[in-house]
C-alpha cells in the first residue's frame, strides 16, 4: 500500500504540524472480511476534523491525517503496546471493541501477534515516520516547532467517562508538552464564551 493510501499529508512553511490520527474510514479489502458489520460502521472515527481544520492551509500549517481506520491500528498508540492509561478502560493499539465495548471482529478473526506486526509495519510505521520527517525539515528552519494533536469523540461516553465532556479539551500530558504560553493562547479563544473548555493531564 502506498503512502499515499495510509495518510494524506499537506505540507506547509510555518513552524506548526497537525496530526489527526483518527480521520480515517478506510478498512484495507485484505482484511475487511475480518470485522462484523459494527466495525464497518467506523463508529469511533474521529468525525469532521478535516473540515474543522481546512483553516491550517491559510496558517501554513502542515497537516497529516490518516486515512487507515483506527480499528486497522490506532496511531495514537505506542507500537510497543502498552496503555497509554494504566488503570483505565481504553482501546488497545489493534482495538479488539469499540468505545462502547461492542466486539469489532467475527469469531475466530481476531488479529494474532503476527497481524499486528504486519500492522504497525504497514500503516504505523509509514506514519509516524513522515510525521518525524516533517518535524525534522522544519527544525531545520525554525528554534521551536508545535506539534499539535487532533482529536474529535462523542461527548457522552459512559464505558470510558463520567458525565458529559466539555465542547473543548486541551491535553498537555501534566503541562510537559508545551509551556504555559502557548497553552494560554490556544484556550484564550474560548475563554469568556458560552463554549464549554478544560486544560488537562
Amino acid at each position: 500500500m502506498k503512502h499515499h493510501d495510509i495518510f494524506q499529508l499537506k505540507r506547509g512553511a510555518s513552524p506548526l504540524v497537525i496530526s489527526i490520527p483518527h480521520l480515517g474510514t478506510i478498512i484495507p479489502d485484505d482484511i475487511i472480511g475480518s470485522y462484523n458489520d459494527e466495525a464497518l460502521q467506523v463508529a469511533d472515527t474521529d468525525w469532521y476534523l478535516d473540515r474543522i481544520y481546512a483553516f491550517a492551509s491559510d496558517l501554513g500549517a502542515t497537516v497529516i491525517a490518516a486515512n487507515i481506520s483506527r480499528y486497522v491500528v490506532d496511531l495514537n498508540r505506542p507500537a510497543t503496546g502498552e496503555s497509554l492509561y494504566p488503570g483505565m478502560v481504553t482501546t488497545s493499539l489493534c482495538p479488539l471493541e469499540t468505545f462502547r465495548g461492542d466486539e469489532l471482529y467475527r469469531s475466530g478473526f481476531t488479529p494474532d501477534s503476527q497481524d499486528v506486526q504486519r500492522r504497525i509495519d504497514t500503516y504505523w510505521r509509514p506514519y509516524h515516520e513522515a510525521l518525524q520527517q516533517e518535524l525534522a525539515r522544519l527544525r531545520g528552519r525554525y528554534a521551536n516547532v508545535l506539534l499539535w494533536e487532533a482529536h474529535s469523540i462523542a461527548s457522552v461516553l459512559p464505558r470510558l467517562f463520567s458525565g458529559k465532556l466539555p465542547d473543548f479539551n486541551f491535553g498537555t500530558s501534566d503541562g510537559e508538552s508545551c509551556n504555559e504560553q502557548v497553552i494560554a493562547s490556544a484556550i484564550h479563544p474560548v475563554r469568556n464564551t458560552n463554549i464549554s473548555s478544560v486544560v488537562s493531564g
